[in-house]
């Protein structure tokens, strides 16, 4: 296993090392080592504020997430094109805000998208036109959707929550939770879902004793459950995403875990 990083310097004290994501984390996973063609590739990408990670495995491609449009366009679709990436197996929308869907239409436009994985949508809403043309498959909630991504394996749930009287909370809520297996090596995939709300969820998802990469949740945002979160699964490596923001993301109490 080798992780590639360019990184802002986390305190000595971390309990696992945290990637303030202005930057692109690389995480190869090799069968054997010094395999020369990695099995499977993720990279979470620069979007500014917002999430994206692109999968690579032998023989399948799929985005989580999209990020935000940007003045210029999408930095994802340039990335991809950059990369010559003309097709994805699967592009995975967590929830609708537009730091993590909202290049969702433009790559659409531009990428052949095999199917589109994501929550299930209201009538009437805005997301429907731009997936007109797709194959949708909505995860359901407590029984996980298995996505073979050839030498890898992604799980994806709806996590099972109440509704909550806000509704940006809400759509944080009922975020897709998902889990990447290859060759024995699990990462988790936490969108912007509370800390409480992963724990209580990861009972549907099988394995996940402890990962080696966990995405910080909600872009650092201060939590309550997260110290919970990373004492039970010890992550190695932990990735925030995020970029200017007025939030305040990443918490200094999320920093000083």
């Amino acid at each position: 296993i080798s992780v590639a990083t360019g990184l802002l310097s986390p305190p000595p004290h971390l309990r696992c090392r945290v990637t303030a994501a202005c930057v692109v984390a690389l995480l190869v996973v090799t069968a054997v080592p010094f395999l020369a063609k990695p099995v499977c590739r993720v990279t979470f990408l620069d979007v500014g504020q917002g999430d994206c990670i692109l999968v690579e495995s032998s023989n399948a491609v799929a985005l989580v997430d999209t990020g935000p449009l940007v003045s210029g366009g999408s930095r994802t679709l340039s990335y991809l094109r950059r990369k010559g990436i003309s097709q994805l197996d699967y592009l995975l929308v967590t929830h609708w805000h537009e730091d993590h869907a909202g290049a969702l239409g433009a790559i659409l436009n531009a990428i052949n998208v095999r199917a589109v994985v994501c929550p299930s949508l209201p009538p009437g809403s805005a997301e429907v036109s731009r997936l007109a043309r797709a194959k949708v498959l909505v995860p359901e909630e407590t029984s996980p959707m298995a996505l073979n991504l050839g030498s890898c394996r992604l799980e994806v749930i709806t996590c099972a929550v109440k509704q909550l009287a806000n509704q940006a909370s809400n759509e944080n809520q009922r975020a897709l939770l998902s889990k990447l297996t290859c060759s024995g090596v699990e990462v988790l995939l936490t969108a912007d879902l509370p800390a409480q709300t992963v724990i209580k969820n990861m009972v549907f998802l099988a394995g996940g004793a402890q990962f080696k990469v966990l995405k910080i949740p909600h872009h650092g945002a201060a939590d309550s459950c997260l110290a919970e979160l990373l004492d039970n699964y010890r992550p190695e490596v932990c990735v925030i995403s995020v970029g200017g923001n007025s939030y305040g993301h990443p918490s200094e109490a999320t920093l000083n875990l």
